[in-house]
């Protein structure tokens, strides 16, 4: 009995096979691998296709034609261009691929004479089991075979059919695929073509060129060898993060739209996950003393070209919502960017119409403005603005502070920014990275700059986690001082600085049917069939009521006890309950 596996099988098939022809085309003196076939013949055919094309036509995957593509540019044979979307390939044969046709296309013919000989002397043709073998993975894919297979041998079933003779040819296809995915994963081969992208798109031509220069020169020094995929884009983000705050290297891993079948989790689509999310839009509310917030944690694209936008919708909604207030603050410290065109609109909405003060992205080729295509119709131009930033706020989240304290319209309240300004976008490698190329850079009308490395600067320092306490004391000051503040602003203020419960009053008893009692720092009343509230101290005697401010609740004290209590609200309503008698002790009979 042979005991050589099936991959050792397939290794030598493929080195008859693969090995012998490139041994030919090195013969004839062509810089050529049997691999490029596919692309030559569709090249050969429609003188220009995009890589998809490619792909469809010879029936390879995406990334297996891009990657080919890639090494028939260095060995000279084609050239590629952008195409009209500027995310697809052009690919064209260059002088020297077309001047080697000729030879190739003498070399094919006796290629497919070769093969179909070959096919004589078997007991079945090849090309038809390939093509069976292909229609039979394609409807379940070879790792769900492995899994279920693995299954029935832990029941105790084992192998579900011994090896067909075609079989092998199944095989073969597997070892095939497994070469394309060992060749992308070689350290030399990811990092040139994740600079190859860094070099043809980073909006600073030289930039990317010294970039993509250093990546290769590490890699050729070791520097990448025996990473993991993971591993390597890690290191290798790490090191362009000191170039370009944006610059980021991932692995792509396979998608599955929403109500696929298989094997493998289900993945949503980021505008999907943006719309669960109501997009971008966490929080909206009235805060006490009349103050609006809006937390956000994206900046979804609008889509102004389409009247029904729900992005549109969603931003004049929330506006519409927090316009009666008489101030209002943003909160961007978990926001890290989006879109341009959000930023824009939002922008209007605080600024007056053609203000000069938007950004200019700067491109390889031409510039385009910050200005939205729809400025926001009803702009709130006086009241107070206040914007939260974080050292988590980036990019799109940096450029509305940035834009609006340029314009001295907004105050910035909390932490320096991540300095994250230039925008781009992913693009996608042959060896399966996905590389964020900064493809543009603002500037400021005004401040003839932009926050990349330095970031968005407060005008009011404050930790992260004290930065809303700090902007709602600021805003509500502010509107005091204007006068027309709400007429629960004083109170606002006030319980944003509680002090500790006083430990030499007693507190805790039945009032009416109102009953209060002490729980650590703060008390816990009860107000018959309301649910119980939390009051924090404001002094000795005065409490208000966490998280709605406007009641406040005062205690009537003798001799460090409470004989009654009063609920008052900002808006003039009192209500009293005097602390319950007592009852007596039980007197005791003389026997």
């Amino acid at each position: 009995m042979s005991l050589s596996t099936l991959g050792t099988k397939l290794r030598t098939l493929l080195e008859c096979l693969d090995g012998d022809l490139a041994s030919i085309y090195q013969e004839l003196g062509l810089d050529y691998r049997p691999r490029f076939t596919p692309v030559m013949r569709t090249l050969s055919a429609f003188g220009t296709a995009t890589v998809k094309k490619v792909a469809d036509n010879a029936g390879i995957s995406h990334s297996a034609a891009s990657q080919t593509v890639t090494e028939m540019k260095k060995a000279g044979l084609v050239t590629t261009e952008p195409g009209e979307d500027a995310r697809e390939r052009v690919v064209s044969l260059t002088d020297s691929g077309r001047e080697a046709l000729p030879l190739l296309e003498r070399q094919w013919e006796a290629t497919t004479r070769a093969a179909n000989a070959l096919n004589a002397e078997l007991s079945c043709s090849l090309d038809a089991v390939a093509d069976e073998a292909i229609a039979a993975l394609s409807a379940k894919p070879f790792r769900e075979r492995i899994l279920a297979e693995k299954t029935r041998m832990k029941k105790g079933k084992g192998l579900a059919n011994r090896i067909k003779p075609h079989a092998f040819v199944v095989g073969l296809l597997g070892f095939l695929t497994f070469w394309d995915v060992a060749a992308h994963a070689q350290p030399a081969t990811a990092i040139d073509e994740i600079a190859e992208v860094i070099a043809e798109n980073y909006f600073d031509p030289a930039t990317g060129a010294r970039v993509a220069n250093d990546l290769r020169l590490r890699a050729g020094k070791g520097e990448f060898d025996n990473l993991t995929r993971l591993d390597l884009a890690a290191k290798v983000t790490s090191i362009l993060a000191a170039v370009d705050g944006h610059f980021r290297v991932d692995v792509m891993e396979q998608e599955k739209p929403i109500g696929a079948t298989g094997s493998g989790p289900i993945r949503y689509s980021f505008e999907q996950q943006l719309a669960h999310q109501g997009w971008g839009f966490r929080q909206v509310r009235i805060l006490p003393g009349n103050v609006g917030y809006i937390g956000m944690t994206n900046f979804a694209h609008i889509d102004f070209a389409n009247e029904s936008d729900a992005v549109k919708a969603a931003v004049d909604s929330v506006l519409k919502l927090v316009e009666p207030a008489d101030g209002l603050i943003i909160d961007l410290r978990d926001n890290g960017g989006g879109a341009p065109s959000l930023v824009g609109y939002l922008v209007s909405a605080f600024t007056p119409r053609d203000a000069e003060i938007y950004n200019t992205f700067r491109y390889r080729a031409g510039q385009n403005s910050e200005a939205p295509a729809q400025y926001y119709q009803r702009p709130e131009l006086d009241e107070p603005l206040f914007i939260l930033t974080s050292s988590r706020t980036a990019s799109a989240a940096e450029a509305l502070p940035y834009t609006l304290q340029a314009a001295g319209r907004a105050v910035v309240v909390g932490e320096t920014s991540a300095g994250k300004a230039n925008p781009g976008r992913s693009f996608e490698t042959p060896g399966g990275f996905s590389v964020f190329v900064s493809t543009g850079a603002p500037i400021n009308p005004i401040t003839l700059t932009n926050w990349e490395g330095r970031g968005v600067v407060p005008d009011i320092p404050a930790a992260s986690d004290e930065a809303l306490v700090t902007a709602q004391g600021a805003m509500i000051s502010e509107l005091l001082a204007r006068g027309g503040a709400s007429p629960d602003a004083e109170w606002a203020l006030a319980a944003l600085t509680p002090v500790p419960v006083s430990a030499d009053v007693q507190f805790a008893g039945q009032y009416g049917d109102w009953a209060v009692r002490r729980n650590g720092a703060s008390l816990i009343l009860s107000r018959g069939k309301y649910p119980p509230v939390e009051l924090k101290a404001l002094g000795e005697s005065a409490f208000f009521e966490t998280g709605n401010p406007s009641v406040q609740y005062h205690f009537i004290l003798e001799n460090g006890r409470a004989t009654a209590v009063e609920r008052r609200t900002a808006f003039g309503s009192v209500a009293r309950q005097m602390r319950n008698r007592e009852p007596l002790p039980a007197a005791s009979s003389a026997l």
